[in-house]
């Protein structure tokens, strides 16, 4: 079986976790992946996502929301005014309404790395609090489960798309909703910040996906500096004047 056909067959077995329908923005495909991937409570937070890293972007979101709690969303509702403010100054536009700018990826983990160093959770003693939440969401039966059709293939295309070359291969170990975000979240942290480590990657091949998820998560916090979130707003705010 191909990576996309099994999981499109994940996704078709899977039960749908909101039924908002986004019929302007989105074709048919795309409603699947966010039906059956991304509550609603953290699409109607409202973080505007640039196109070209929406997917990635919403699952990450989503999977951190679950993780750290949703209080990050005001903080970046907040920076986007900021941002959108600023890009109004530089072009010269009134000031009619708030408006919020949109964050690429790379601005969300940033937020995230400040925010997770300032919770300071300690991930190994909170475990068995994450595993209870991550293994709510149900496993499909993929032995007995009904087969993608075209349909289901093009939505798992969707999935793989969003996950590097390299650990495409973890995909199929994947089972339920929460594996595939915490594979995506890893991937997204590993690849943004160009981090190697051996630990996670087997963490990865053992199907140990919320494991990998958290040291992730730690790795990124650590990483992160508040100078480097601050200059990387401000080139974001640079960088959406000029792609008006």
């Amino acid at each position: 079986m191909s990576l996309e056909k099994y999981l499109g067959t994940l996704i078709r077995n899977l039960p749908n976790v909101n039924d908002m329908e986004f019929k302007v923005a989105f074709g048919l495909h795309s409603n699947t992946f966010l039906q059956k991937l991304v509550a609603e409570s953290t699409i109607k937070k409202g973080v505007r996502i640039k196109r070209d890293d929406f997917y990635k972007g919403i699952l990450f979101m989503d999977y951190y929301l679950m993780l750290e709690g949703d209080k990050i969303c005001d903080n970046l509702i907040l920076v986007s005014k900021a941002l959108r403010k600023v890009e109004k100054e530089q072009e010269n536009e009134e000031e009619d309404d708030e408006g919020l700018s949109y964050f690429d990826l790379k601005a969300i983990m940033l937020e995230a790395g400040m925010y997770s160093q300032q919770m300071n959770v300690n991930y190994k003693n909170k475990f068995d609090e994450f595993k209870t939440v991550y293994e709510k969401s149900r496993k499909a039966d993929m032995k007995n489960a009904k087969e993608a059709d075209l349909y289901y293939e093009a939505v798992g295309k969707m999935i793989s798309d969003v996950v590097s070359k390299k650990r495409k291969e973890f995909l199929l170990g994947a089972e339920s909703r929460r594996d595939l975000e915490a594979l995506v979240f890893t991937d997204c942290i590993l690849e943004g910040f160009n981090l190697t480590d051996e630990t996670v990657e087997s963490m990865l091949y053992n199907k140990k996906f919320l494991d990998a998820s958290l040291y992730s998560l730690d790795k990124l916090r650590k990483t992160v500096t508040l100078d480097q979130l601050k200059q990387y707003m401000t080139a974001l705010a640079k960088a959406g004047v000029e792609n008006e």
